[in-house]
């Protein structure tokens, strides 16, 4: 992984600040929004988004890599989200409170679209899992950094201020991120064209097949940030100084267990098994909300906890095989991938929407299940992961 690069550990510290600017607020979206414009309008502002993250990442975003280079690329994404911040945070209009939360999460997945080739420019490909493991576990470091704090200055200092130290994160990752990739040069990349994208996809099934669980792990992820802080709050009671200490506690094994994950796919485990269990214990803790009737913030932690152990061993073993198997220059397969995330929440504000239509917030949960369920089924019949 070369960690002993001065410029490459600047460039996992960015990532940190970047993860923290994100984990700042990550929990805190639904309810802004529910504040602004009506909890009808969240799947709505979630899928705008989704579409536009989609067009940028397939479309705009690898072009604007061969023009201007990932350098100058990430930059701009990043005075992107830093005014969309400002939006958020100082807008009451609704109309443009909505564009900046759209520009706002558009912008997220195009950084972590940009900081993707960084990290695969500086990872051997025999080390690829652990390499993933050891992002997973820095990403949600900063994550679990964020809903604690948040919630204290949520109801300290009203619903909008986390959005102030998430301002200052993203401006440290600016900076770090400038010295981090001082030396980096850019590879002749690939010109973007979905179709050429889609017949790469379609012929190498390792890609393939692990792109499958990426999605299923992003719609779970849009399904159960959106909703489980409005559920356990609107339905349940749970304050929001209780929250944030649940969700502290349900980030932890993304940082405990990312790493060794992925130094134990890498060293010759089943990424497919890994990735079958994982779904499993997901479908299993998420089919069993509905039916929590109790308050206890030990149950709830537990259940929650459970939930992103499966989480992280999906996403360690299919983003690290994804990484082994292609190569930095293909940046067209990293927007791809990249673009699991909106595709993901598109399907996930559909599924909100419709199903709050017809019946109530509840019913989330039994489709996220069933969805991962059908996931299961599918890594059984067939091996989803090349035995590495």
């Amino acid at each position: 992984m070369g960690l002993n690069n001065i410029y490459i550990k600047v460039l996992y510290i960015s990532y940190f600040f970047f993860s923290w600017a994100i984990g700042f607020t990550v929990y805190s979206n639904s309810s802004v929004i529910e504040s602004i414009s009506g909890r009808g309008s969240i799947g709505i502002i979630y899928g705008v988004a989704a579409v536009f993250s989609l067009i940028l990442s397939t479309w705009i975003v690898p072009s604007l890599i061969n023009f201007v280079g990932n350098r100058r690329a990430i930059g701009l994404a990043i005075m992107l989200e830093i005014l969309a911040i400002i939006g958020i945070r100082f807008t009451e209009n609704s109309g443009l409170f909505a564009v900046s939360f759209v520009l706002f999460l558009s912008a997220q997945i195009l950084i972590s679209f940009n900081f993707d080739i960084f990290f695969e420019h500086n990872t051997l490909k025999e080390s690829s899992a652990t390499a993933r493991g050891a992002v997973v576990s820095l990403q949600h470091i900063g994550r679990m950094l964020g809903p604690i704090l948040a919630a204290f200055l949520a109801i300290k200092f009203g619903i909008k201020s986390p959005y102030n130290i998430s301002l200052i994160l993203m401006i440290i990752t600016g900076i770090t991120l400038y010295f981090a990739t001082m030396k980096f040069k850019d590879k002749a990349h690939a010109p973007a064209s979905i179709f050429k994208s889609l017949n790469l996809v379609l012929a190498r099934p390792a890609i393939r097949k692990s792109l499958t669980s990426i999605i299923l792990l992003h719609i779970f992820y849009a399904l159960m940030v959106t909703f489980v802080p409005v559920y356990l709050a609107d339905v349940k009671g749970i304050g929001g100084e209780n929250l944030g200490l649940l969700f502290t506690i349900m980030l932890t094994p993304f940082v405990v267990l990312g790493y060794p994950i992925g130094k134990h796919i890498d060293s010759g485990s089943s990424g497919r098994r890994m990735a079958r269990y994982g779904l499993l214990i997901m479908a299993i803790t998420t089919l069993v909300f509905p039916f929590i009737d109790s308050t206890s913030l030990i149950i709830w932690g537990c259940i929650l906890l459970l939930s992103r152990i499966g989480a992280v061993m999906l996403e360690t073993a299919g983003e690290g095989i994804f990484f082994r198997s292609i190569n930095e220059e293909e940046t067209e397969l990293l927007g791809i991938m990249r673009d699991m995330q909106p595709i993901g929440y598109f399907i996930a504000s559909l599924i909100s929407v419709i199903t709050l239509m017809i019946g109530n917030i509840k019913d989330i949960f039994y489709i996220v299940g069933f969805i991962l369920i059908l996931g299961i089924i599918s890594t059984t019949k067939k091996k989803i992961y090349a035995h590495k």
